[in-house]
């Protein structure tokens, strides 16, 4: 007996959370960004040197990596995140939103230059990254501002929410 009402929740209980699956994994991808960009200033704090974060976003496989030593390209021990590993679509990417929180257009998930800088002062320019999954319903923004702070939020389908 006890078999059988295990079994009717499961089968209740598999089909809702596939549905719940690919926010979830956007929601962790966003968040894992965002301590990414934190590690990468507080790096350069600690060094007393810049650290680059910068933003593969490739047909197939998207990732960023934090450039220690400024040669442009990932080296072994560079720590890096791969955007694409979180399955569900998820990339870099702004889904249905049209416009960012200031009413700007978004014209690109990734800057023209894919490149966030943190000073040896923890300070940077401003740049935000947008991250999206298979279902575009809605992304999450992170930003980093001049003094190096940064911001995640998340679109709704209407409107951003911090």
């Amino acid at each position: 007996m006890v078999t059988i009402v295990l079994g009717v929740l499961a089968a209740i209980a598999v089909p809702t959370m596939y549905k719940w699956l690919p926010g979830i994994r956007l929601k962790s991808a966003a968040r894992d960004v965002y301590s990414s960009l934190q590690k990468a200033r507080m790096d350069a704090l600690k060094e007393n040197q810049d650290v680059q974060v910068r933003f593969v976003d490739s047909a197939d496989n998207d990732y960023l990596y934090l450039d220690m030593d400024g040669s442009g390209s990932l080296n072994s021990g560079e720590y890096s995140l791969n955007i694409t590993g979180y399955k569900s679509g998820v990339g870099f990417g702004y889904g249905s939103a049209i416009n960012n929180w200031n009413g700007d257009a978004i014209t690109s998930a990734v800057p023209a230059t894919p490149v966030i800088t943190f000073t040896n002062r923890g300070t940077a320019v401003n740049r935000t990254i947008y991250l999206d999954n298979e279902e575009q319903d809605g992304c999450y923004a992170i930003t980093v501002n001049t003094s190096g702070s940064i911001k995640l939020r998340r679109y709704t389908g209407s409107t951003w929410v911090d």
